[in-house]
């Protein structure tokens, strides 16, 4: 029966009115013009599996919360037949839940629910004590095997709603326990009933050890335990993997068959989790480990590979080796191993690709990095192997040049001290910039990784943080090279950075690399293209995120290269339509102001450069940033006025050009603003020395001629003009010799200064 219907009374039988053609009602309107008999016949044909489908979810929530009487009959079939009612309910998939806590919703009845299941789950509905041997138990099949993730689930979902006692759940952990069911209903109980659990697990697992003696499959229901668990209770399952009861039962079986082998392998694989078992395992397992890279079975030899690399001393691992350990893992990559062996795979290649030579040997596989981007496209795959593929390619996409320069020369003393043979010293070598864009672009831009793994994360939702962090990774990367950006932003990358840059919970490492991203693709793309559908406002306050606080003692991630590229990026947003607006949030947000105030003075000249250049910008387009500092009734700005004048004196020719920049067109296109700027002595005297000492910069002069020639017509008789008149006139005349022989507007404005008596 299809779980997203279900049964109507028989034609004959069901309202006239209620027939849509098809003989079954389509929606709640349709349930309106049933009676009180309608529902009940339609829950006692939902039961027997008899009539037409229709729908069973809207049905079932129709009766409970409208229909007084067949909610009445539909509770008394309920406790009546419990065993009928969670098959029935079962069928219907996990929407039903709901339902089925709705009809056991007192303590009493949700015991007897949890009791019930205990029961069903028995073998030819047995009790384990009736049986002659545990053994015998394992063998059966349980006529309701299809439902029992769906019966766990709702076990789960009783284990939190109600405190029960712990030895209510007893009967229904020993059965899971040997039926190998238990790792989903382990960590929930753990952390309700942590000592209990552990008490009562350490008494089952004796009891399966001895018994393993002979029969390996006891001795699964253990591994079984201890890999639902082992997150949630390292201590305790350390304990049991270390101690010689185990060890000796697990190496009597190790080699028994392949399901016993690998479940063993996938234990020791989990158990590296906590350093006393990784410990164990490399001191003690070796001889195994060596023997079980020869068995045929390929998952077998991945599991060993995948302990070896979490066992042994990764840092210690040698270039050529980590190559052979990686190449062995592809070769039965996307063939024969199944998703098993894949799935291994990707998670022992997640740990090589951060081996400088592995990413070289992985950028040259073509087969197996089709492999893993056909993973990656697939509708459904397990969320490790998703997670897995984004490591790898994160890890293999990941450039030396991200490095700062003191990264990089410690990188350089531990490579002197490490354990790099000559080989891997090369391969270090090779995989430089050139070939990390290259990978770069032919299996992730080409590919259309970005637009594919976003569609994903929007589909999962919550799911889904893990793969969304190592896409941050990915675009970080991409970015790095600028013939890659126009392409990621093609596949979305802009609105999923500024998702993820709102999730409080964002890593601080991730949140950095996100920042630099946004700031990047801001200074390398023309900004209205990249907002056509939203306001560059919502870039304003991330990039300023990047640019340092003047009471800030200083940041460990944020780099200096990190506030110049998102200055250059807001210089960028400059250019837009909406630059008035995003001028006046500047100018009127205290925090961003405080920080532009600041950089104005940076010891850094290319901070000090771009400040005046977005400055300079700005101001060109919006006069919310003249009121900072052409506002002489305001302290402050006069402050800033005094500031931007000594700046002309800067020995950064650009910073120079810049400053004389913001003059001149506050000058030419502000009269009253020219008209005060002509009164101010020290700008006077600082620009005429700067003009008659620099009067060969072809830019610089002829910005201070604008300059100056705003000053004369708008206030001629200005004292502070005719105190230097001299000083400007020989200026002028000097200006007019460089700028003869033009027809320009520049000659044209000396003349009409020199003709003017100041």
């Amino acid at each position: 029966m299809d779980s997203s219907k279900g049964i109507i009374p028989p034609e004959s039988e069901a309202p006239e009115a209620c027939d849509n053609g098809q003989g079954a009602p389509l929606n709640s309107r349709d349930f309106d013009l049933w009676s009180s008999e309608d529902f009940i016949r339609a829950i006692d044909n939902l039961y027997d599996q008899k009539g037409d489908v229709y729908n069973i979810d809207l049905l079932l929530a129709r009766v409970l919360n409208d229909q007084q009487k067949a909610h009445a009959y539909l509770r008394a079939k309920a406790h009546a037949d419990i065993p009928k009612t969670l098959q029935v309910m079962s069928r219907l998939g996990p929407s039903a839940i709901n339902h089925l806590m709705i009809l056991y919703d007192t303590k009493p009845e949700a015991l007897n629910l949890l009791k019930t299941l205990s029961l069903i789950l028995t073998p030819s509905n047995t009790c384990i004590g009736e049986k002659q041997s545990m053994s015998e138990v394992n063998d059966e099949v349980c006529q309701h095997a299809p439902f029992i993730d769906y019966y766990l689930t709702v076990a789960a979902l009783l284990l939190q709603r109600y405190d029960f006692d712990f030895h209510d759940f007893e009967p229904l952990l020993t059965i899971i326990v040997h039926q190998r069911r238990a790792p989903s209903l382990l960590p929930p109980l753990h952390a309700k009933y942590g000592v209990q659990l552990e008490k009562f697990l350490s008494t089952l697992i004796d009891s399966l050890l001895k018994n393993a003696y002979l029969d390996a499959r006891q001795l699964l229901s253990v591994i079984n335990i201890l890999q639902g668990l082992y997150l949630s209770a390292a201590t305790f399952c350390t304990d049991v993997f270390v101690s010689g009861q185990f060890q000796s039962t697990a190496l009597r079986h190790f080699f028994d068959n392949d399901e016993v082998t690998l479940a063993i392998l996938t234990l020791m694989g989990t158990a590296c989790l906590d350093e006393i078992a990784k410990k164990y395992i490399a001191e003690n397992c070796a001889d195994e480990l060596r023997r079980s890279l020869t068995v045929d079975n390929l998952e077998c030899k991945a599991a060993t590979t995948l302990v070896m690399l979490k066992a042994l001393d990764f840092a210690k691992l040698k270039g050529p080796a980590a190559v052979d350990m990686a190449g062995a893992l592809a070769q039965g990559f996307g063939r024969n191993g199944g998703i098993t062996y894949d799935g291994l795979a990707i998670e022992g290649l997640a740990y090589l690709s951060l081996k400088m030579p592995v990413k070289t040997y992985l950028s040259c596989e073509p087969r197996l990095l089709n492999q893993l981007v056909a993973y990656l496209k697939m509708e459904e795959v397990p969320s490790s192997m998703y997670y897995g593929v984004l490591v790898i390619f994160g890890n293999v996409s990941d450039s030396l040049s991200l490095q700062t320069r003191e990264q990089a020369m410690m990188q350089k003393l531990k490579a002197q001290v490490s354990y790099k043979s000559a080989d891997e010293k090369d391969n270090i070598g090779s995989w430089n910039g050139k070939t990390v864009a290259e990978f770069c672009s032919e299996w992730i831009i080409d590919k259309g990784l970005i637009g594919v793994v976003i569609v994903h994360v929007k589909k999962f939702g919550v799911q889904t943080m893990g793969p969304r962090l190592q896409l941050l990774r990915i675009i970080y990367n991409v970015t790095r090279e600028r013939g890659a950006v126009s392409s990621s932003v093609k596949q979305g990358c802009v609105v999923f950075l500024l998702e993820s840059l709102a999730i409080s919970s964002l890593p601080a490492e991730l949140r950095i690399m996100a920042l630099r991203s946004l700031a990047r693709i801001l200074t390398v793309m023309d900004p209205s293209l990249v907002f056509q559908k939203y306001s560059a406002l919502n870039a304003l306050p991330l990039l300023f995120e990047m640019v340092p606080h003047p009471d800030s003692t200083g940041s460990e991630v944020v780099e200096k290269m990190d506030t110049y590229e998102s200055l250059l990026a807001l210089t960028n947003l400059a250019t837009l339509a909406e630059s008035d607006t995003i001028c006046h949030k500047i100018s009127t947000t205290p925090e961003y102001w405080i920080k532009i105030e600041n950089l104005l003075l940076d010891p850094v000249v290319s901070l000090q450069r771009s400040t005046i250049e977005l400055l300079s910008n700005f101001m060109a387009t919006s006069l919310h940033l003249a009121a900072k500092f052409f506002n002489f009734d305001n302290p402050k700005s006069v402050r800033n006025f005094g500031v931007l004048v000594k700046l002309l004196d800067l020995d950064d020719r650009q910073s120079q050009l810049g400053v004389a920049a913001i003059f001149a067109n506050i000058a030419c296109s502000v009269p009253f603003i020219a008209q005060e700027l002509a009164q101010q002595p020290e700008l006077v005297q600082n620009a005429l020395r700067v003009f008659s000492e620099q009067c060969e910069d072809r830019e610089l002069r002829r910005r201070l001629i604008v300059l100056f020639d705003a000053l004369v017509s708008s206030n001629p008789s200005s004292i502070a003009l005719a105190g230097n008149k001299q000083m400007l006139f020989s200026s002028l005349e000097r200006a007019r010799k460089f700028e003869a022989g033009t027809s320009s507007d520049y000659l044209v404005a000396i003349d009409n200064m020199l003709a003017v008596k100041l």
